[in-house]
Parts: structure tokens; sequence; C-alpha cells
């Protein structure tokens, strides 16, 4: 997750040769992947202590 803007920058850096282009891309990746891990932690489950004691009954 962390090396998909690195490369996406560097890759559309070696083909397009042009780092307005790069730098472009490379932001869209990097919010794609914040946007990824936002997701996964609206939708973990977080077990409380209520939840513990319930599932122990």
């Amino acid at each position: 997750m962390i090396l998909a803007p690195l490369v996406a920058f560097f890759g559309c850096n070696s083909i397009f040769s042009n780092s307005l282009v790069s730098g472009g891309v490379a932001a869209v990746v990097a919010n794609v992947v914040l946007i990824g891990y936002v997701y996964v932690a609206f939708n973990e489950e977080i077990d409380t202590e209520g939840e513990k004691s319930r599932k122990g009954e």
C-alpha cells in the first residue's frame, strides 16, 4: 500500500516523461489507498466489553 503511489509515480514518469502527469497519477493512487484504509476501518467489527461478556454466557 505504501509503495503503490511511488510505483505509480515512477512508472508513469518513465512512460510519459512528464512529472506533472506522474504526480497527478501518484496523488490519485494515494487517495485510493487512503479511501481503502477508511473503508476497512469503518467496516471493521469492534469487540466491546459488553459483547465479550455476552458471548461468554
